[in-house]
């Protein structure tokens, strides 16, 4: 065995002894492990997905267009712009999936309802300028523009009266 045979520069001392006169002067091993990352920078487009490995993670929307950095280790996945991390999910070794945060799509929602009724208010005071005080007015008081402004089907009632006057 290799350690029983001697040392040369030192005929007299053993490899056995020589790690056991070591030992004492190794440090301990770190408590957390070293991470060992993959980091790549990506680019995010239109839609709120960064690509990497052939496969699609999921960013929250407010982060689209911007330069952002993923860390992948064997297990995880985090997305992050600098210190803080954006997004994590457990990584996908399979091709063209999609991984999705059910908070990132839901966000993803609650824009695209927020700017419909925007759009609608700003069409309306386009339309009718006056409009642009009463509404104000009804924001001061709390009152639900959205319920104001949002187009809405009209009743039955209302469908065949304007049905029946167009035929008379």
């Amino acid at each position: 065995m290799a350690i029983s045979f001697a040392l040369r520069p030192d005929i007299s001392r053993r490899v056995r002894d020589a790690v056991e006169e070591e030992r004492l002067r190794l440090l301990p091993l770190p408590e957390l492990p070293f991470p060992c990352e993959e980091r790549v920078t990506v680019r995010v487009g239109k839609t709120p997905y960064v690509r990497f490995d052939l496969n699609d993670y999921s960013v929250p929307p407010m982060h689209v267009r911007r330069e952002l950095e993923v860390l992948a280790s064997t297990e995880r996945l985090r997305i992050v712009r600098g210190p803080e991390v954006l997004a994590e999910h457990p990584r996908s070794y399979d091709r063209g999936l999609r991984v999705e945060d059910p908070a990132h799509l839901e966000a993803i929602i609650e824009q695209k309802t927020a700017g419909r009724q925007h759009r609608a208010t700003e069409r309306l005071t386009t339309l009718v300028p006056s409009s642009e005080a009463f509404l104000i007015r009804c924001a001061e008081r709390g009152q639900n523009l959205g319920s104001m402004t949002a187009p809405r089907r009209p009743t039955r009632a209302e469908a065949h009266a304007s049905a029946s006057a167009g035929a008379a």
